[in-house]
């Protein structure tokens, strides 16, 4: 399939999403012509904001159970990312982009289901809307999240407002599966690369409901996520730090000790037959 590029405009911003996994491309702010989001470089990191979907991160064994069968193929931070969605622009500055269940989901994810992403830009600011709904007769079980990597230098600081004491966990880095020790952080975080030589920063059920990343000239981005059980602060290591990943999800990688089925996966979210979950995202440059 053909992938294109949606753009969404209005008199503040400029944006760009790909049918390619729904991936934002582009987030240009006309007052000053900067773009926020990071453009992606084979030799650091291609992507600029891929959707985690239905699992995040990796499976302990690179597998999970459900009602006795085993499924191996799930690729780590699911399928969403991967595969093309269809697009339909509702206006110049509103465009609906829905994946469904195909046989080759169903051989890696055993549900029928809707992914729908609805982007807007109103004013100043992007506004994204996920609704994932259970198109299945037996109860569904999934993960979602947000990936975007903003621009950004050593010496930006990121702050997590009111997010009062934060408790941060690493990945193992030999099996990239979640470690249970847990360290305290401040809710503001100078950024340097040796924050990242152990990889992500994976925030455990910070009360804070968004972020603000200032930049040393004075721009920057305010994003705002809501309550999430997770919120991932990533950068690729030793890759200079031009740009850090703030990612709200719902749900994360398998823990070290992880036994497999889906059902007890942490921080999984159920759904019922026919049942609709919503996650809502804004994004406003500064």
């Amino acid at each position: 399939m053909e992938t294109k590029l949606i753009t969404l405009e209005n008199e503040a911003l400029r944006v760009q999403i790909s049918t390619l996994g729904a991936e934002l491309q582009s987030i240009v702010k006309k007052e000053n012509g900067r773009e926020y989001l990071w453009q992606g470089d084979p030799a650091v990191w291609r992507k600029r904001a891929p959707w985690l979907f239905p699992i995040i991160g990796q499976l302990r064994g690179g597998a999970y159970r459900y009602h006795g069968a085993a499924y191996t193929t799930m690729p780590m931070h699911g399928f969403a990312s991967k595969m093309h969605f269809d697009a339909a622009a509702k206006s110049e500055a509103e465009a609906v982009f829905t994946l469904r269940a195909t046989e080759e989901t169903l051989a890696m994810y055993p549900w029928r289901f809707v992914l729908t992403i609805t982007y807007a830009i109103s004013g100043d600011a992007l506004a994204i809307r996920c609704d994932v709904r259970c198109e299945d007769a037996q109860e569904m079980y999934f993960s979602l999240g947000a990936h975007p990597g903003f621009v950004c230098a050593p010496g930006d600081t990121l702050s997590f407002d009111g997010a009062g004491t934060l408790f941060c966990q690493r990945l193992n880095l030999d099996s990239h599966l979640l470690e249970p020790e847990a360290t305290q952080m401040e809710e503001t975080i100078e950024l340097q690369e040796t924050l990242f030589d152990a990889d992500a920063m994976l925030l455990r059920a910070p009360a804070c409901k968004g972020a603000t990343l200032r930049r040393a000239d004075g721009t920057g981005v305010r994003y705002e996520f809501g309550r999430v059980p997770w919120v991932g602060v990533w950068t690729r290591a030793h890759g200079g730090l031009p740009y850090i990943c703030i990612e709200p999800w719902y749900g994360v990688d398998d823990p070290v000790d992880a036994q497999g089925d889906i059902e007890k996966k942490l921080d999984i979210v159920r759904l019922d037959a026919g049942e609709t979950f919503t996650m809502k995202l804004s994004i406003r440059p500064l």
